[in-house]
């Protein structure tokens, strides 16, 4: 199919189209230059030569193949962002806001997406920021863009080879993220057995603490009423023997009720 080399090239006219970022004219000056350079150019350069609106750019661009964009014609996008940035076609907000549609396209890498998030627009009006702080969003927008200057609407036979280079910068990205995931999982689950040990321990003491509580209410009624009078001290352990063990029945009495409403409603507890 002719159009095929210049098929990410084409999702990128079709997204800077729809985003304002790219022109009809631009578009009609690129099939120009491809009718001029061919002998017998197919009538879809044609097409979009002689458009006398973007409706018909549209129409076109569709009737050749998926404008969606892919990972390699998504940076191709970032790249013309960051052109548009610098000749001052558009401000740091406007570069930033089309930025953050390419993350809902599920084409980026998580190191990429992240990034975005991390200085997106959108979060913004929800928390304050002073003024230094809006500064350091920016410039971290303007960096993350400069990563994709290579790409250009100039040089999109070069495409291929730009997108493989920045590709394997992220696979080290995501594999040390990989990486540092996995070391959290094995602290996490270092934690989980030491909390469990812990669990298990206080378990332990409670149980203890239950029997010999229970043992000292069972046998002060009795010796109360003895006619041997019982120590202040043993007074005092027998009360807090029974608050303690009408503690301990409470808790594991909630702790049953709990279980059987989470059997009952799982959805709400």
């Amino acid at each position: 199919m002719p159009t095929q080399p210049y098929h990410s090239l084409l999702q990128v006219f079709y997204f800077g189209l729809v985003r304002g970022i790219v022109t009809k004219q631009e578009i009609s000056a690129w099939a120009d230059s491809i009718i001029i350079a061919q002998e017998e150019p197919e009538y879809f350069f044609i097409e979009l030569s002689i458009a006398t609106d973007i409706n018909e750019l549209f129409t076109a661009i569709n009737s050749v193949g998926d404008t969606a964009l892919t990972p390699l014609s998504a940076r191709a996008v970032l790249g013309l962002i960051w052109h548009r940035l610098e000749a001052g076609a558009i401000d740091i907000e406007e570069a930033i806001s089309l930025c953050s549609t390419l993350t809902s396209l599920d084409v980026l890498t998580w190191a990429e997406t992240s990034e975005i998030y991390e200085f997106e627009c959108d979060l913004y009006p929800y928390i304050f920021i002073d003024e230094e702080s809006d500064e350091i969003r920016r410039e971290s927008g303007i960096r993350f863009l400069s990563s994709y200057a290579a790409f250009s609407l100039d040089n999109y036979p070069e495409w291929e080879e730009i997108h493989t280079r920045i590709s394997r910068t992220l696979a080290d990205v995501e594999a040390d993220h990989q990486l540092r995931l996995a070391e959290r999982r094995v602290e996490q689950e270092q934690e989980h057995i030491a909390s469990e040990r812990k669990t298990k321990a206080f378990s332990v003491i409670s149980y203890s603490l239950g029997a010999v509580t229970f043992f000292f209410a069972a046998i002060g009624p009795s010796l109360l009423a003895s006619e041997q009078t019982p120590s202040n001290l043993f007074i005092f352990i027998w009360i807090a023997s029974a608050l303690y063990f009408m503690f301990f029945v409470c808790y594991h009495i909630v702790l049953a009720i709990r279980f059987v409403l989470r059997k009952l409603f799982p959805d709400y507890f």
